[in-house]
């Protein structure tokens, strides 16, 4: 009879500890979340960082630290926040950047560098609508350090030439040690490659893009398309 009368009252201790466990894993996690969702719910006038972009229509901003720089947008003066990109650096020296490559209207064209170890870095070309945060990728490529460059006899494309126009819409000349691409990209992010040579038959330079044609030179005649 006296070994019967803990029983009951051992069970309920047993669940109260997991309960405190559970309950304080779940503040952790609902901290992280808020503090999360006020940073994305910051308004636009407290948005601080560096200022990759500021008009009156739209402001760009990135956020920095060692391991990474977090790009956001909003519309000026409390527009909501945005989030677009993340650049990051495995590595802990702060090697990653963001960059600006080209901006029509509300529309930009992002440059994001990251750096995998110490011998590799990654580019991620995303076209980003500041005023809804919407971005689709257009590029993705990774390069070695100079030094390996030799030792890699890999036929990358690299961006040459990278143009948006306000309608989302992009034209992209890309290049290897041998070969121009171009390419048109639909507001949605769908790819079409529209013409492809040697270098010296399609200067990257002689790309353009207005209103919904893009237009170049291949082999001296000019050519066109709708991205």
């Amino acid at each position: 009879m006296v070994s019967a009368v803990p029983e009951p009252y051992r069970a309920p201790r047993v669940s109260v500890v997991v309960l405190g466990v559970v309950a304080v894993c779940v503040l952790v996690a609902c901290a992280s979340v808020c503090t999360s969702a006020a940073e994305a719910a910051t308004t636009c006038a407290a948005l601080r960082g560096r200022r990759l972009l500021s008009t009156h229509a739209i402001k760009v901003v990135e956020r920095t630290g060692e391991v990474r720089g977090v790009v956001y947008s909003c519309v000026p003066p409390r527009g909501r926040v945005h989030l677009l990109g993340v650049a990051s650096d495995d590595t802990g020296s702060s090697a990653y950047e963001v960059t600006v490559l080209a901006r029509a209207g509300a529309w930009l064209a992002l440059n994001f560098r990251n750096q995998i170890g110490s011998h590799t870095s990654e580019e991620i070309g995303k076209a980003c609508q500041a005023t809804s945060g919407r971005c689709y990728r257009f590029f993705a490529g990774a390069s070695p350090e100079p030094s390996l460059e030799a030792e890699i006899p890999v036929l990358r494309f690299a961006l040459e030439q990278v143009l948006i126009n306000e309608f989302g819409q992009m034209a992209l000349a890309l290049a290897n040690y041998d070969t121009v691409q171009i390419v048109g990209c639909g507001s949605g992010g769908a790819r079409v490659l529209l013409d492809s040579g040697p270098l010296a038959q399609i200067p990257s330079a002689s790309l353009r893009l207005e209103g919904h044609t893009v237009s170049w030179l291949d082999a001296g005649t000019p050519r066109s398309a709708s991205p």
